[in-house]
């Protein structure tokens, strides 16, 4: 009678024969995986490559054992070189824990583009000293094209409601230099009123360019264009715009912070991402609720800035949306950000990536928090070009 595999182990030989097999069975497994597979020892050497990681990174037999890891020619996701402390195997030494969804670009010898998602665990002793790296490399190439378009659609159907808005309060100003010529033409010409009435036409006028040139940009903008922001004027700006979209059933209430706070970021991809923060809070509250728009100035390493203690000791903008909407799990909170993960029945999951991809490129980073039924807050911190103290700012709010 064959003995059970798990009685095998009983004496020294059967227990080297269940590791070598399991050892077979994991390389095995490796070969064959579609991802490309990495072990590198604690001096960046790589001492095992996988077919498929050997293919993404045009790595030849020769190079095992001998090139450091600085050498496989990883660019950072926009194409820019590296420094060795942002190389995978770097960041997970540092952090001493898996390190999940890092994305990397290599080229390849014909001049191609390769784009990666990297995940890096470490592998350690029995004393608990990391001894290996172990990477595993995903090629998101296709992935990343496809991103990239339902990004620009859903960027398109954000600037569409904004620009709908914008169209709202311009008409409104139409309507203020109607009114105000109409009573103009029946004014004498000598009459005191008449220069107060050319003065809200003029002014009504300035408005009206101000939003034709915010429309002009959602239409022609091919790039970001990075420029100084203060933070709260924009989130008050966007104060009636959000409140039409949320509709009548949400209460909105925007709080700016008693400093002028301001960032260099592209203003529509900020607007951007407060409308997308805003259109799934209104989704989590379909039977009413309250959505809160805070800014905040606080400085890195405190426990205040998103939860991060790691952040470089600087000041920043954090900008915080909460509402009292259904809420989310700790798996759901873990996959948030994450490409085409949704819990809509129509969504495309691409609302929070875009949020993501937003903070990145601008330097700061974002958190979530939330628990099932007792809502949900985003805190956003990015980098402040200036903290200037100035006259304390009046929380607006737009009653349900």
């Amino acid at each position: 009678m064959r003995t059970p595999i798990g009685q095998q182990g009983a004496g020294p030989i059967g227990g080297r024969k269940i590791r070598s097999w399991a050892s077979d069975v994991l390389r095995l497994v490796a070969v064959l995986h579609p991802a490309g597979i990495l072990l590198l020892d604690t001096e960046s050497r790589i001492t095992w490559a996988s077919p498929r990681a050997r293919a993404l990174l045009d790595l030849g037999p020769e190079g095992i054992g001998r090139l450091p890891g600085a050498a496989l020619h990883l660019l950072d996701a926009q194409g820019l070189p590296l420094t060795e402390s942002q190389l995978p195997q770097a960041r997970v030494t540092v952090a001493g824990q898996v390190i999940r969804g890092m994305r990397y670009a290599t080229t390849r010898a014909d001049g191609s583009l390769v784009l990666l998602r990297v995940t890096g665990a470490p592998r350690r002793s029995s004393s608990g000293l990391i001894t290996r790296i172990l990477l595993v490399l995903e090629d998101i190439s296709r992935e990343a094209v496809m991103e990239s378009h339902l990004a620009r659609t859903q960027q398109i159907q954000a600037a569409g409601i904004l620009a709908s808005g914008l169209v709202h309060d311009f008409n409104n100003e139409l309507t203020v230099i109607k009114g105000s010529a109409e009573l103009l033409r029946d004014t004498p010409a000598n009459a005191p009123e008449r220069a107060e009435r050319l003065g809200t036409i003029a002014g009504a006028a300035d408005r009206c360019a101000s939003l034709a040139q915010r429309l002009l940009k959602y239409c022609r903008r091919q790039k970001p264009e990075v420029e100084a922001l203060d933070v709260n004027q924009v989130v008050c700006n966007l104060a009636k715009p959000l409140a039409r979209v949320l509709g009548g059933h949400i209460a909105l209430t925007v709080t700016p912070a008693a400093t002028e706070s301001c960032i260099a970021a592209d203003p529509v991809m900020l607007e951007g991402a407060i409308l997308n923060l805003a259109i799934n809070a209104r989704d989590a509250m379909a039977d009413g609720g309250r959505l809160k728009i805070e800014t905040r100035t606080v400085c890195g390493g405190d426990d205040g800035a998103a939860g991060r203690t790691d952040a470089p000791d600087r000041p920043y903008v954090m900008l915080i949306v909460s509402d009292t909407g259904k809420g989310m799990d700790l798996p759901t909170q873990q996959r948030a950000f994450d490409p085409f993960f949704t819990t809509k029945a129509e969504g495309t999951g691409l609302g929070l990536a875009m949020v993501r991809n937003f903070v990145r490129e601008t330097g700061g980073f974002v958190s979530v928090k939330s628990e099932p039924g007792k809502g949900t807050t985003f805190r956003i911190c990015l980098p402040c070009l200036s903290a200037l103290v100035a006259p304390a700012k009046v929380a607006v709010t737009v009653p349900a």
